[in-house]
């Protein structure tokens, strides 16, 4: 009797902890490739990727909806997701870890023939018609000093198009983002060093989910410290996490 009370405690507990091993956190996430896209119904990308490899890690199940960001932000708000993916650490009524694994850099792109090579200031675009993405917050000195030249795009691969086709004299965007859908779009077209602009985003988590944070946001500290965001990033798009944080100015993260 004894030994069947045992085997059947046993048992509990195991299902218990490999319950508690499998627990579940959520996501969502707005189209951003190459960070997060729906491809042929699956999330992917360099966010999701890192997320799941972090959740796994430390015990979670990982799930990722696609959602439009406003939704996105207020169902993270509400409890329905445990935290959104790539959002602005600005967004104080959320919370963020120490590690990021989305460097953002704000850049001006040229066609590959243009004279500029260098970002000297916003007035070396005076009198050019200068593209972005409607939706993107963008610098702020940017919009203010660029107002009257600014020709809105509906997405990114308009507004590279858009300066492809000399429709535009130049256009505003990612680092990463526009750099790889130029090359997927085989377009000739450069961006002006240094960048307008830098920033990193991060997971940002519902108030009430502190202790997952605090999980994932120490798996993604090992992971940038093992060289495994390293590796995803480079298998991804052809260069690490670690060189895009080290072009921005800033040393690469540690746990």
């Amino acid at each position: 009797m004894r030994l069947a009370w045992a085997v059947a405690a046993a048992a509990i507990f195991c299902f218990l902890g490999g319950a508690a091993r499998t627990a579940p956190i959520d996501f969502c996430f707005t189209a951003w490739p190459p960070f997060a896209a729906l491809e042929d119904g699956k999330p992917t990308g360099l966010s999701v990727e890192v997320l799941s490899r972090a959740a796994a890690r430390t015990g979670f199940t990982a799930s990722f909806t696609e959602l439009p960001w406003a939704r996105c932000l207020r169902e993270t708000a509400s409890g329905r997701f445990d935290a959104a993916l790539d959002g602005n650490p600005e967004r104080r009524e959320y919370l963020h870890g120490r590690h990021s694994t989305t460097p953002v850099a704000i850049a001006f792109w040229v066609r590959e023939d243009a004279a500029a090579h260098a970002f000297t200031g916003y007035d070396q675009f005076a009198g050019q018609a200068i593209a972005y993405t409607l939706g993107y917050n963008y610098v702020e000195a940017a919009m203010t000093a660029l107002n009257g030249q600014l020709v809105v795009a509906p997405d990114d691969a308009a507004e590279i198009a858009m300066l492809t086709a000399g429709r535009v004299d130049a256009i505003i965007g990612d680092l990463v983002v526009i750099g790889d859908l130029a090359r997927r779009m085989k377009a000739p077209i450069r961006p002006l060093s240094p960048p307008a602009a830098e920033t990193h985003y991060y997971p940002l988590f519902n108030p009430d989910r502190a202790d997952k944070l605090a999980r994932i946001d120490s798996a993604i500290g090992e992971m940038i410290a093992g060289g495994e965001v390293d590796t995803i990033f480079r298998d991804r798009i052809g260069i690490s996490h670690g060189d895009i944080v080290r072009s921005l100015g800033r040393p690469a993260a540690t746990n």
